[in-house]
This record gives C-alpha cells, structure tokens and sequence, in this order.
C-alpha cells in the first residue's frame, strides 16, 4: 500500500498494483501535464491537473463504498461477498481511470475527438451484448469518457481483471451507462447500476464533489462550502418493493446536498460561464483551427483528427507536419501553436492574455437586464437572438463578435435522488415540496464583444442587436 498526500483529502491510500501498474503508466501520468479548468484567466492560483483530480476522485469512491457497506447491510445480503467484491473494486478502478481519455486542455478541446465516426463503435464494439451495444451507442456520453472507457477495455483491461473488477463494468461505469434492466433484473445488475450512477449520474456523484472540493481550493473561492464528508457518509443502498436497488441518503445531509448543488451552478454561471473565460475558450478553439489549416497535408488532411484520437492516448505516435505527436497533452499543442505564432493572432492573445475585444456587457444578469421583454421576450427563444447576432458580424466583419453560452445549471428532477425518512426512500423532491427547476437560472445567455478601437458604440449596437429582421 503506498500513501499519496492530497492537497484535499490528506492521504490517499492507494494498493501497490494501481500504483505500478496504472498510475506509474505513461497515459495516466500524461494527466499531469492536462489542466483541470478554464478558470485560471480569472484566477490565476488555479492551476490545478486531472492528475490530481483522479486521485482525488477515487480516494472519494473508497469512503463511499466503506459508507455502503456500513449503511446497507439489510439490501446488500441479496448479493454474495463475491459479487460485490467485483463491483466495488470495479468501481475504485473506475474512478481512478475515468479521465485517462481526456483531450489536452480538457473539455475545451474534446469536441475534436472524432465519436460519431469511430470513438464510440470502437468501444460498443468490445460488447458482444447487442443491448448494452445500442445502449453505449444511444447514451451520448461525452468524448473524454468514450475515450477513457476504451483505454480501459484495451490498455488497463489486464490490470483490470488482475485487480479483481470487470473491465467491462469499469467502462459503462465511466460512461454512465447502465445495464439495461430485464423483466426480472438480477440483483448484480440492480446494484452495478447504483454504482454506475455514483460515479457519473445526476446530480451528485463522487467525480462531482471531488472537482467541487478542488476548483474551490484552487480558486480560493469562499462563498460556498460543501460537506462532502458529510454528505458521503449519509450513503446507503436500499431496495424497492419491485426488488431493485436504489441509493439514498440520509435526512441530515439534505443541506449538503442542496449545497452541492448550489455551489456547481455558481461555477457553472459565474466562473465558467464569465466572459473573461468564454472569450479565452473561444481564443484558444480559433488558434487551434487555424493551427489545422497550416499543419494539414496532402496525406493528412485533417491533422487534429489525428492528434485528438484515442489511438494517440495509447502510445501509438504519428507524423503530423514537422511534428511527432505522441500521447498529447497541453504543453504538446502549446508547442505547435508557438511554432505558428506570427500566423496565428488569435493565439498572441490567448497567450499573452492581450485582448483585442472588450464586452459590451459584463454577466447573464446584465444580458436579462438589456435584452429581457424585447418583443415579449422573443429574440430570447428559437435561437432567433444567435441569428441575428450572426448577422451583425457579417455586417462589421471582425468589428464585432458574439459567442453563446450554454451554463447547463443544475436541478434535482423528479426520482433522481432520495431521502431516507423512517427507514424508508423518499423522492427529494416530494420530501421538500420544491424542485430546483423552479430556480431562476438560465440555461442560455449570450455575450457580445466589439473591438477595443472600433469606431462603433456599443449602445448602438445593442439597439440593433434588439429589432428583429
């Protein structure tokens, strides 16, 4: 057993096998070298790797289990001390693996990853199952998790079965993809789905409140504190009375759990979704498109294709231009960016944090202000707004700019979680008499940017920006 100290958590022990045979591999210490978060334009101390973050997420899965096992005892005799050795070791590996397929720079770039096309039938493929092979295919995972799931059933899947867990389980619990129930669901089924939900299911789960924990340190934003020591140890399995288990928690983390949800939406709306950060995204996806007009080939046509492929993760190098990419990471990209910096000038922004563009308003609550009942709020529904703002930029070509922000803010929904009360499961929802959706928080905002020297004004442009074509 070894002992790793985490910023976060304090120790983290780990057994000698994950240690040599998983986090002492190049792909996974490749996570060192990927940033965590977007934020650091905004906070500069937030340097912080999915390195950490993967540690950080399975020494949470292990306090999880412990809690499980001490709080589930009537539910879990339905399943034999093997089984549920399987499980839960599937679902240590699984969290300690579940970012290993991350692009560089995170979730800013995954979308190069080429899922439709290959990611996803190349791990749909290693089911023989044709249920669980529609299920992988229809669950609309995101890139990074295709990605490490196939690592996983491929790279690790040795390590894996050496550790005593199911590769394949390990996959969809990455995934967050659960098996899907039969008429007379057995109760290895039933219980890997509770576990498939606590590592990627909504709207808590151990990757969650590890990245909480961690962006808040990271940051050094105090307005929110979240017990997640708390909140884990409330865990429990229970069984329905159609015989399937579900998890719950207890009535004294209710706080916890509303806290959680709280502090991910102020991330998600006021450090994510803040225009500082949006503009530098939108710096960084530009200068990586144009990197691809200038690097592609007769014989590589679509370079970032190659370079964001699965392929790369594990090993296998390739000759793109004058570079050999070899497991990428952000420093990799950072390095052919540099080689076009003169050609790129988007970039010289992005990496000496000079803008060319001011915004025009500061935050959603000043987006409602300017543009909320404009013709009974219509340019705010159908993406007419987005049309329009096209239009202008078209209009004053490099002038202006405009960029949609999608915050995806966080509700607990009917079923999706629940409370013991007397001994028994209660809907959250039903046990509060509220619903999160009822919170005002949008789910789409935009921001409009114009020049630092233009000869525009930018009340001008709002007003044109508001009447409809």
């Amino acid at each position: 057993m070894k002992r790793i100290r985490d910023t976060i958590h304090g120790y983290i022990s780990i057994p000698d096998i994950l240690c040599h045979k998983v986090i002492d591999t190049k792909i996974f210490q490749r996570l060192r070298r990927i940033e965590q978060t977007s934020m650091r334009i905004l906070y500069p101390c937030a340097h912080h790797d999915r390195f950490s973050h993967s540690l950080g997420v399975y020494h949470l899965a292990k306090l999880a289990i412990d809690s499980i096992e001490s709080n589930s005892q009537p539910a879990l005799q339905a399943v034999t001390k093997e089984n549920l050795q399987r499980i839960t070791n599937s679902f240590m590996i699984a969290s300690l693996l579940h970012d290993c397929g991350h692009a560089p720079f995170s979730h800013r770039t995954e979308h190069l990853y080429d899922v439709k096309a290959g990611l996803i039938s190349k791990v749909a493929e290693l089911y023989t199952d044709k249920d669980i092979q529609e299920a992988i295919t229809n669950q609309g995972a995101q890139p990074h998790e295709y990605a490490s799931a196939y690592l996983c059933l491929t790279y690790f899947r040795s390590v894996i079965e050496e550790f005593g867990a199911d590769s394949h389980l390990v996959a969809l619990m990455i995934i967050g993809c659960q098996y899907p129930v039969e008429v007379e669901p057995s109760s290895d089924i039933c219980l890997s789905n509770v576990f498939i939900k606590l590592l990627n299911g909504k709207p808590i789960d151990v990757d969650r409140l590890d990245y909480l924990l961690r962006d808040r340190w990271a940051s050094g934003i105090a307005s929110f504190s979240v017990d997640v020591l708390k909140l884990i140890s409330s865990i429990s399995i229970h069984k329905t009375e159609s015989d399937e288990f579900i998890l719950a928690y207890s009535k004294n983390s209710i706080n916890a759990i509303d806290s959680v949800i709280d502090a991910r939406n102020h991330y998600r709306l006021w450090v994510f979704g803040h225009q500082k950060v949006v503009y530098d995204d939108y710096l960084l996806k530009t200068s990586i498109n144009r990197l691809e007009k200038l690097i592609k080939t007769k014989s590589c046509p679509s370079p970032l294709h190659e370079i964001f492929n699965v392929d790369r993760l594990s090993g296998e190098s390739i000759k793109v231009g004058q570079f050999s990419v070899h497991l990428p990471a952000d420093d990799d990209i950072i390095y052919m960016l540099k080689t076009y910096q003169t050609e790129i000038p988007e970039f010289d922004q992005w990496l000496y944090r000079q803008n060319h563009m001011k915004p025009m308003w500061k935050n959603h609550i000043d987006f409602f202000h300017i543009f909320s009942g404009v013709d009974g709020d219509s340019l705010l529904k159908n993406g007419k707004l987005s049309k329009k703002a096209r239009k202008l930029e078209g209009k004053y070509n490099g002038e202006v700019l405009f960029l949609d922000v999608e915050p995806k803010v966080s509700y607990i929904q009917d079923n999706q979680l629940n409370i013991i009360v007397d001994n028994k499961p209660v809907c959250y929802n039903k046990l509060t008499r509220a619903t999160r959706a009822t919170d005002v928080k949008p789910n789409f905002f935009m921001y409009g940017f114009i020049k630092n020297d233009s000869s525009l004004k930018e009340n001008d442009l709002i007003k044109e920006l508001k009447r409809l074509s």
